[in-house]
């Protein structure tokens, strides 16, 4: 027979106590409490971790010239002075390959960690590396200072502080280079179209095949806007 809500709560409340009073029993309560502790140091490590990747992932807008519209995606922090890591097709260009913006540069949007929501605006400069950059399609942002709203155009808004240390993906530390395998766990973080682009997204899936070309592919959702951002 199925047990009711109410009895299943009682039975679970039960347990609950018996745990407690085992890891008493057994070990005592000294030990007892520095085993709660050890997993609550270890859960908040984890949380840490995780928080910083969200820190470090921002959100590129760049004005086209000639153009109302612009253009954008995802990109990464990776030093400390507010250096961006993106992918090229992120920065308008012309039909040379020449970078297309304003002479303000881009918008880098950097997210509250815990929420995704953005949080800090600034300017950044795009640039990239000749042959490097449309071979691989990879650029660069270089923040050069805080957005000021001189037009009062966002309620409330708060200039961010500049300059100022940045929390940055240290790449020498976390990625090594070995192999990368099937089924292994991906998560993602950017800013896709998919979930209104204004806030940081996080997928997770996994390494699902290995094609000839060399590229390595998820199941975890990616859409329009992901691109420059964090794949671990």
């Amino acid at each position: 027979p199925e047990l009711s809500e109410e009895d299943e709560f009682r039975i679970k409340k039960i347990a609950r106590r018996r745990f407690w009073r085992f890891l008493l029993l057994a070990f005592g309560l000294p030990t007892t409490v520095i085993v709660l502790l050890a997993i609550f140091a270890i859960f908040s490590y984890l949380g840490g971790k995780s928080n910083f990747s969200q820190a470090v992932v921002v959100e590129i807008i760049c004005p086209k010239i000639g153009s109302e519209e612009s253009q954008g995606g995802s990109g990464t922090l990776i030093s400390k002075d507010g250096l961006v890591l993106t992918n090229a097709h992120v920065i308008p260009e012309d039909g040379r390959h020449q970078i297309r913006v304003p002479r303000d540069g881009c918008y880098v949007v950097l997210p509250d960690p815990i929420s995704g929501r953005s949080q800090d605006i600034y300017m950044g400069t795009p640039a990239k590396v000749p042959d490097v950059s449309d071979a691989a399609d990879l650029a660069f942002i270089k923040i050069y200072d805080a957005y000021h709203d001189s037009n009062n155009e966002i309620k409330d808004f708060i200039a961010a502080q500049y300059p100022r240390e940045f929390p940055y993906f240290d790449f020498s530390d976390k990625c090594k280079n070995k192999a990368v395998s099937l089924g292994e766990s991906v998560q993602i973080f950017g800013y896709p179209a998919i979930s209104g682009g204004n806030s940081l997204t996080l997928t997770d899936g996994v390494v699902s095949s290995f094609p000839d070309d060399g590229w390595i592919v998820t199941s975890a959702k990616i859409s329009n806007g992901n691109s420059g951002g964090l794949a671990l």
